[in-house]
């Protein structure tokens, strides 16, 4: 070989070779050519697509609902509110600084931060599968192709990285500001969570895009957990699609019932975690509700909700149809799984295990809240219940225990009916009929992971026994492979026909029992369904409307005093004119606490609402729902503005005292039930009439009633009698001496007294007070020696005087002359 060759591949002679980059080099090295930032670029669209959707049905529902949310003239229109909406649901919610005034309560005012919190599900696994979807599809054609687990994680969270930022900048200028001028004047300025859309955006693009990747490269170096990632994304996707629709139409059957135009288009954005909800709900769980305000004092109010508050009956065919898709799953699974004749307890515990930490997380994410820190504080919470993560662990248990023993009982039972359920070519699988090696007579093998998963994808580029695969041959006649040591099950067996009727009947006898029981269970809840608590309402409304006062009180006691309850009787109502007209009455929510009725009625015309408590009564037969109303009446405060001289009245046929005092703090003396009552008064007097209502309209809100009197001429023509009779005495001896009298009656030495012309009428007469005409007298003195026939002396005078009515009698008081 002549001096100087240099043989290809040798480095010369005291050259160090250029080191060749590592796994996650190269990574970095093709994340930079065109194609893979057309990749980083599509990964970007996928997260933004699902989002914008959202944000379309927001701003669609917003539009549709504008006539009773007035946003056109608050400013909430355009690209902000678009903008605002989609980052909105990619970050779980908005941030709310607000000024706010308050004029109708003395002009309160404040400012302060209040906040939106409710995670898009939708939004979030939409984009998810999209970044997913397109790593998967452009990992097959990248020069590197993943070649390790680490760079692939690598990769991954640089694309999130370089998004997350870009998510981040441009959600940092969605802001919208709203402002109105009415009694009610707030401004507001709305913006999303900035980090908190960029966090989501990192953790979906590097958990998609890692999956996708791995799940495109080689056996060789694929891990080992993917399996059971399987088993947990079969689990909830079997699960979860069936009450995605049974969302769908919960969610427009509650929109048209609210003739709430438009609202079923919120499923877009939020209709999983409606499914995710339900998935709760169908485990038997609740979904729990909280509010706390802080008016003046702290006030918490809770409750919890269960299927079968929102679907009565039905709910026990939900949950019976729920468990025999779950019984379907554990088949599903199972012949996925290796074969191996017995219960594994180490590959058992994984989905239950990591069904427990979805609950969990999903708990957190299902976690809906509003907090408001303006003027007043107050915030609400709605939640699944604290039981949830464990009963999805319970049944996540159950079927993963299904899966180990389900597969080879149906497969001794019927062949065709395992293949029915659990698919033919897995079920070929799980039996070890696929040939690992091609050739007449070789064995039949099913690759198997180290962790006792089976690997489903045998067939993938680049498959190979590894030390984290291993070939379990699986003959008929030999139970153990002498090439690789595995242990094979036996094959199973096919139970004998005595033991398959045995089976037969007992199943057959299970399920009439088990159908017989779901019956009644379905019966009970369509017929507790029925016993609607509005019911109660009703009965009580229409007990006020036919006048039947006595009734209504039977049904809800007005809890007052005896002496209060003067009207609440049929006598009351007897000859009103005018009674309530029921008009609707609708349960506005319901739960195992109790039921919130909402009643709408009219008077004369006027419409009127009320709210209405509705208590669980005791159980009929044990199982039967009973309602009881329970506080709230429909009582309004009646008073009365009456003259001192109307000692009774009648309302209806009762006659009460109108000037009762009430014997509490309240200062009411009598209640009624709303209604226009006949009002008569009970003139027992001839020296008076009344003059006042005719009527007594008693709304929700109240009722009163005034009269007044005025003097007939009875009073006139008594007074006017008295007076004269007071004059004729005071021309009589010896009356003339009385107090009364005028002094020049009062004279013991008069010969002659007398009245020359009597008064018939009065100068005024009024408000308890009189004066009369002039009276004329004569009076004689008595004769003297220097004068022994005096001539007579005319004068005049007049009385005044006090009268009242007392008791229906007049009484003069206070009679004197001038």
């Amino acid at each position: 070989m002549p001096a100087g060759t240099v043989l290809p591949g040798v480095a010369p002679a005291g050259i160090v070779p250029p080191r060749a980059p590592g796994p996650f080099g190269l990574e970095m090295r093709d994340a930079v050519t065109s194609s893979a930032i057309l990749g980083t670029l599509l990964k970007l669209a996928a997260v933004v697509a699902p989002a914008a959707v959202s944000a379309l049905a927001v701003c669609i529902v917003l539009t549709i609902q504008e006539s009773n949310l007035h946003l056109a003239s608050a400013g909430v229109v355009g690209v902000p509110l678009f903008l605002t909406a989609l980052f909105a649901t990619l970050g779980g919610g908005v941030e709310v600084s607000a000024t706010a005034s308050l004029e109708l309560f003395g002009g309160l005012s404040g400012t302060g931060v209040s906040a939106v919190n409710i995670v898009s599900l939708s939004t979030l696994v939409g984009a998810a599968a999209g970044v997913w979807w397109v790593a998967r599809r452009t990992a097959a054609r990248e020069p590197s192709a993943a070649r390790t687990v680490l760079s692939a994680l690598g990769r991954s969270l640089v694309e999130a990285g370089a998004i997350a930022l870009v998510i981040a900048i441009t959600s940092a200028l969605a802001r919208l500001g709203l402002q109105t001028g009415t009694d009610l004047g707030f401004s507001l300025v709305v913006q999303p969570y900035v980090l908190s859309a960029a966090a989501w955006a990192f953790v979906i693009v590097a958990a998609a895009a890692f999956l996708g990747r791995v799940g495109v490269i080689g056996s060789r170096v694929r891990p080992g957990w993917l399996a059971p990632l399987r088993e947990v994304l079969t689990y909830l996707v079997v699960t979860h699609a069936p009450l995605a629709l049974l969302s769908v139409i919960l969610v427009f059957l509650g929109a048209a019932r609210a003739d709430a135009d438009g609202m079923w288009l919120l499923w877009i954005p939020y209709g999983l975690n409606v499914t995710g909800l339900l998935f709760d709900a169908v485990q038997m769980s609740g979904i729990s509700t909280t509010g706390v305000t802080n008016w003046s004092g702290s006030a918490v109010t809770s409750s919890s909700t269960h299927l079968w508050d929102l679907v009565g009956g039905w709910a026990a065919l939900i949950i019976a149809v729920f468990v025999l898709l779950l019984i379907w799953l554990a088949v599903f699974i199972g012949v996925r799984r290796p074969r191996t004749g017995r219960v594994v307890v180490a590959r058992a515990w994984q989905l239950p295990v990591a069904m427990f930490a979805v609950a969990l997380a999903a708990a957190a994410l299902l976690s809906a809240s509003i907090s408001v820190n303006v003027v007043i504080d107050a915030n609400g919470v709605l939640a699944p219940s604290w039981e949830a993560p464990f009963l999805v662990f319970v049944f996540a248990a159950v079927v993963s225990l299904l899966a180990e023993v389900t597969p080879s009982f149906l497969f001794s039972l019927s062949p065709a009916l395992l293949r029915t359920l659990g698919g033919g070519q897995a079920v070929d699988t799980w039996l070890g009929a696929a040939p690992a090696v091609a050739g007449a007579g070789a064995p039949f093998a099913v690759p198997v992971m180290a962790n006792g998963m089976q690997d489903s994808d045998p067939a993938a580029p680049g498959w190979s026994a590894t030390p984290s695969h291993m070939t379990m041959p699986m003959t008929a006649s030999a139970p153990m492979s002498a090439e690789a040591g595995v242990a094979v099950p036996a094959p199973v067996q096919p139970m004998k026909p005595s033991t398959k009727r045995a089976i037969l009947v007992w199943t057959i006898s299970l399920a009439g029992v088990g159908a017989m029981i779901g019956a009644g269970f379905v019966a009970v809840g369509i017929l507790n369904a029925q016993r609607d608590p509005a019911v109660e309402v009703r009965a009580y409304l229409s007990a006020i409307a036919n006048g039947d006062a006595d009734r209504a009180t039977a049904l809800l006691d007005p809890g007052l005093r005896n002496d209060a309850r003067g009207l609440l009787t049929n006598v009351a109502f007897a000859g009103d004119s005018m009674r309530i007209v029921v008009n609707d009455v609708t349960v506005q929510d319901r739960s195992d606490s109790g039921a919130s009725v909402v009643a709408n009625y009219s008077l004369d015309g006027e419409s009127f609402t009320h709210s209405f408590r509705v208590a669980p009564g005791p159980k009929e037969f044990l199982v039967l729902d009973t309602w009881k109303l329970d506080g709230s009446p429909l009582l309004a405060p009646v008073r009365f503005s009456m003259d001192e001289s109307i000692a009774q009245i009648r309302v209806g046929d009762v006659s009460i005292d109108p000037h009762q005092k009430a014997s509490d703090a309240t200062g009411v003396a009598f209640y009624a039930y709303p209604g226009v009552y006949a009002l008569t008064y009970e003139d027992d007097s001839p020296y008076f009439a009344t003059e006042g209502d005719a009527e007594l309209r008693v709304t929700d809100s109240g009722g009163e009633a005034s009269a007044g009197v005025s003097e007939t001429s009875a009073v006139r023509d008594k007074v006017l009698e008295v007076v004269q009779a007071a004059a004729t005495a005071c021309v009589t001896v010896p009356t003339n001496m009385n107090d009364e009298c005028p002094y020049a009656l009062r004279q013991t030495d008069l010969s002659a007294l007398s009245l020359t012309e009597m008064a018939t009428g009065f100068e005024d007469i009024g408000d308890g007070r009189f004066q009369t005409e002039q009276f004329t007298i004569s009076t004689t003195g008595k004769g003297t020696t220097w004068n022994p026939d005096p001539t007579p002396r005319t004068s005049t005078f007049a009385f005044t005087g006090q009268y009242a009515i007392v008791d229906g009698e007049l009484e003069i008081t206070r009679i004197s002359t001038w």
